[in-house]
């Protein structure tokens, strides 16, 4: 093990989790996989999203795929502290985007060991329309409105900055970026944006070792849309597109995850064997 699990060992190598779009450290999927880092004796720390995990703004901003500032303060944070340990990043949906982008723009510079990406949209131009259309809409709809309670918790810091009017009547991810986003972040448009916060072509830039877990019928990340031939060509980056698993569900089985312990799901079980792996480099073996 890396270290161990029954105590604290602040040589131990540290593992970050970032969730998803509306996600906090109280989302299911992270409580699913925190335990898991645990086990094998790795320091466990979550990061939340401003306005998100019941902390309150301070600054009129939440967050967006196209920005890792607060990313890298607390790296900078983290590994101020702990000079020595090595760093893992998992990120699901958002999160991993956002680590992503942490990795490309940083190369062999970056804070980060090694890291774990579930269900990151490479390519948002390519989806963006599609998440509006069909079957989709429902989902697109209930992440639009999930997005706009957020405002609404916050208002008074975006009253005079963005219309909250019309952000209240977005009924997509798509207007909702074009009513608050774009404003906030000085965005022209949501396709400028969503340009911004697109990694295909950028594969090549990621000099840290990482992990990728996609699902082809991904409705946010469809197949035809994953960069694996960029992956293919990159010496840092391995990805894993597995037929069945929508977005971050990987459910194993016709019961789902019922029964299925020690780990609840597909993606879990590929992030302790992650973990494990790293855990037998000598490089991040802890001697106690």
């Amino acid at each position: 093990m890396c270290g161990s699990p029954q105590h604290s060992n602040f040589d131990a190598p540290i593992a970050i989790f970032m969730p998803g779009l509306t996600g906090d450290s109280q989302a299911e999927y992270i409580k699913t996989m925190v335990p898991i880092a645990a086990a094998k004796g790795f320091r466990v720390c979550t990061i939340n999203y401003r306005g998100l995990g019941n902390t309150r703004l301070l600054t009129p901003r939440l967050y967006c795929a196209a920005n890792d500032e607060d990313l890298r303060a607390a790296l900078l944070h983290i590994r101020a502290m702990n000079p020595q340990n090595k760093i893992v990043a998992v990120g699901v949906s958002l999160g991993g985007i956002i680590i992503a982008r942490y990795l490309i723009s940083t190369g062999m510079a970056a804070l980060i060991d090694a890291s774990f990406l579930i269900s990151v949209v490479w390519n948002f131009k390519d989806v963006a329309e599609q998440m509006e259309k069909g079957l989709n809409y429902p989902l697109t709809k209930l992440l639009t409105n999930a997005l706009i309670s957020i405002v609404d918790e916050h208002q008074h810091w975006f009253e005079g900055r963005v219309d909250l009017e019309a952000v209240r009547r977005a009924r997509s991810i798509t207007e909702f970026d074009s009513a608050f986003t774009c404003p906030i972040y000085n965005f022209k448009s949501p396709g400028e944006y969503y340009k911004e916060a697109s990694h295909k072509g950028k594969i090549a830039a990621i000099k840290v070792p990482t992990f990728c877990i996609n699902a082809a019928d991904d409705m946010f990340a469809p197949g035809d849309t994953l960069p694996v031939d960029e992956v293919a060509e990159s010496s840092h980056v391995a990805m894993l597109v597995t037929a069945r698993g929508g977005h971050i569900g990987f459910m194993e089985g016709l019961t789902g995850h019922i029964g299925r312990r020690p780990f609840p799901g597909y993606s879990e079980r590929i992030l302790d064997q992650y973990l494990g792996a790293l855990c037998r480099l000598d490089n991040w073996k802890v001697i106690n």
